[in-house]
């Protein structure tokens, strides 16, 4: 797949969860993991807009996929 195709599949996929975005009980799950049960901080992350959570989850994964595991 060429640098092209690959970053119009990106912004598509992008857009789509903008539009629509969903956060999973799996999704809950890990955020209460990664905070380490803090209720203050889940609480904070249930406010924040569903576009907002979905951008935090996939700035977490993105981290976790360079290799870095550490909850801080």
């Amino acid at each position: 797949m060429t640098p092209a195709l690959q970053n119009v599949q990106y912004r598509t996929r992008q857009f789509f969860l903008a539009v629509r975005p969903r956060v999973s009980k799996a999704d809950l799950a890990a955020v209460e993991w990664v905070l380490a049960g803090n209720q203050a901080a889940i609480a904070l992350f249930r406010q924040m807009s569903p576009a907002d959570q979905r951008h935090a989850l996939a700035v977490w994964r993105t981290l976790q996929d360079e290799g870095r595991t550490h909850r801080a």
